[in-house]
């Protein structure tokens, strides 16, 4: 067995002190844990700062080319407007003109009562009253005969009467007119 030697008093102030020491031990250890991994971040903190930096460099580069659309934009609607009123008075004057060639074609005897134009299928429907059935026939190939128009078909039901009979024509506009 082993005796002890040296008195409790001084024991306890071994002990204390060895308590002390080993508290002083881990509480530099973990400062330096704490320093060393301070450190060890710092690299990585250099990164970050540095793609944020980068990232706003580039929202601020998009927000211009944003801003720069939007003025495109704005130059391209008021273009499409444009371009939609151009359209409508193109084909405003092309009715005009379908209309003039129409007239122009028309016996006396027939009077033009209504019509109506379907743009995108290229009809021009055309309703009037002829005074006698022959006038009927006679101005459907006038108008079959003129450059503007393809086809001119007349309906047997229009032959009915012989006299002030209502006719309808649905004209189909030439392929050069449907291409402008």
């Amino acid at each position: 067995m082993l005796q002890n030697l040296l008195p409790k008093e001084q024991k306890k102030v071994l002990e204390q002190e060895y308590y002390v020491r080993l508290a002083t031990v881990v509480a530099l250890t973990l400062a330096g844990a704490v320093i060393i991994g301070c450190v060890a971040l710092v690299p990585a903190y250099m990164q970050v700062a540095g793609e944020m930096r980068l990232s706003e460099e580039t929202y601020e580069l998009h927000q211009k080319d944003v801003e720069d659309n939007n003025s495109l934009v704005e130059e391209v609607s008021q273009s499409l407007s444009m371009l939609t009123f151009l359209e409508e008075k193109y084909s405003q004057e092309k009715l005009t003109t379908l209309l003039d060639e129409i007239f122009k074609e028309r016996p006396s005897g027939i009077t033009i009562t209504g019509f109506s134009y379907k743009r995108y299928d290229s009809v021009l429907a055309l309703q009037g009253i002829a005074s006698t059935r022959d006038l009927v026939v006679p101005f459907a190939r006038a108008l079959e005969a003129n450059q503007y128009f393809e086809k001119a078909p007349v309906p047997i039901s229009n032959l009915a009467k012989n006299t002030n009979l209502d006719f309808s024509l649905s004209i189909v506009l030439a392929e050069q007119v449907k291409k402008q």
